[in-house]
């Protein structure tokens, strides 16, 4: 019994590391929309549609898509398999019932610019997929690089039908203020689902153990821990705090 609770307990704890950089991509978020609204909002001119905030968006959502990857080769692996696409079925339906939110936020307040695939539509779709992409291990590595290069390739071409942007084929007339489809985004997903295979199956590698014994701020792993509950609440938090302080927006 006490050799069972112990391995239960191994394989249910917590990669404190991947809590941790969840923790940085959700504070990345925070500030990438404080800056956002003071420009939008409140005319600062900060220049968030530049370059370097452009990178420093996507660069943000890079690092939460690859961690939606590692953390799917870990979960499916720690889950019984009786269990396994019902677990699935239930975080996507989850996901995706957010996503529908956002895009109806959106479209009372943006109008055609609304979020049609945003961020929480991809990861949804994604996770879907995910179960699909498994048998492939480690080589979800270099295909999602092939994947991700074929969709910077295709992000030129427009299309007559109004029902490719998923995939990453838009329409001439096509607005959304966060777009993020499946192709190239999804080749971010197998990566890092590639890389989960290399560094937590069958058992973590050895050089990550230094990283999961350091003392984490606590604040960053509540952070990654709720990652999901942030995405919707941070971003009203901000416009309440900068009304605060500076009035009500522009």
């Amino acid at each position: 019994m006490t050799h069972t609770a112990s391995v239960t307990r191994t394989e249910k704890r917590r990669y404190t590391e991947l809590d941790a950089l969840r923790g940085i991509a959700v504070l990345l978020m925070a500030i990438y929309h404080l800056f956002y609204d003071l420009d939008v909002f409140y005319e600062w001119n900060i220049g968030i549609e530049g370059e370097v905030w452009n990178i420093f968006a996507k660069s943000t959502a890079s690092l939460f898509l690859l961690l939606v990857g590692i953390s799917f080769v870990i979960s499916w692996e720690r889950t019984p398999k009786s269990l396994r696409l019902w677990k699935v079925f239930r975080r996507a339906i989850l996901i995706l019932a957010g996503a529908m939110i956002i895009s109806l936020v959106t479209w009372m307040s943006a109008g055609d610019a609304f979020v049609k695939f945003g961020i929480l539509h991809l990861i949804g779709i994604s996770v879907l997929l995910q179960p699909f992409m498994k048998r492939l291990r480690h080589w979800n590595l270099p295909l999602g690089v092939v994947v991700f290069l074929l969709g910077m390739q295709i992000a030129s071409i427009t299309t007559t039908s109004m029902f490719l942007f998923p995939f990453g084929l838009r329409y001439s007339r096509f607005q959304s203020i966060d777009y993020y489809p499946l192709l190239p985004w999804f080749g971010v997903v197998l990566i890092g689902m590639g890389i989960g295979e290399f560094l937590y199956r069958p058992a973590p590698l050895p050089w990550l153990k230094p990283l999961q014994s350091l003392s984490y701020p606590r604040w960053l792993l509540w952070s990654g821990r709720r990652a999901y509950i942030l995405y919707f609440l941070h971003q009203p938090v901000i416009l309440a705090v900068l009304a605060v302080l500076f009035g009500k927006p522009y």
